[in-house]
């Protein structure tokens, strides 16, 4: 198991889009990906999805901090620091966030993504990010 979890974290430190043909040395052809946006299906599928998410990306990693595993899951928490053309003008955006990973045969065949879809994509719009810093501070008043 400890194999299967330094891979998965070396293969995220500097994701790229190159990185998506290797997915299937960590997942298992039948696994499940899931973050606050999408539940997706077999590796393919997964496969599809990074491979369009990074297309429009300008990069990605993730700085490790922290890995809990036992009983066959883990436990990772990370900080992803990425740049999208569209969003805080381009500029890095870090984003904390954790991911629980279940494991069978070597490979995952679960893996869940938990971040703040607002600190990750809403407060990156200069609109939307009035909306939601006037909305946080009525509710901290």
């Amino acid at each position: 198991m400890e194999k299967i979890i330094e891979q998965f974290c070396s293969h995220y430190q500097n994701f790229s889009q190159a990185d998506v043909s290797k997915l299937g040395g960590i997942y298992s052809c039948n696994a499940t990906f899931q973050d606050p946006l999408h539940r997706i299906e077999g590796l393919a599928n997964i496969a599809a999805y990074f491979s369009h998410t990074m297309a429009n990306v300008n990069h990605c990693k993730f700085q490790i901090e922290d890995t809990l595993a036992a009983n066959q899951q883990a436990f990772i928490t990370w900080t992803m620091t990425f740049s999208h053309p569209r969003l805080n003008s381009g500029n890095d955006i870090k984003l904390a966030g954790s991911s629980h990973l279940k494991i069978e045969n070597d490979a995952i065949y679960f893996h869940r993504d938990y971040f703040d879809m607002g600190q990750m994509i809403y407060e990156q719009i200069p609109l939307l990010r009035a909306v939601i810093k006037s909305i946080k501070k009525r509710m901290t008043t």
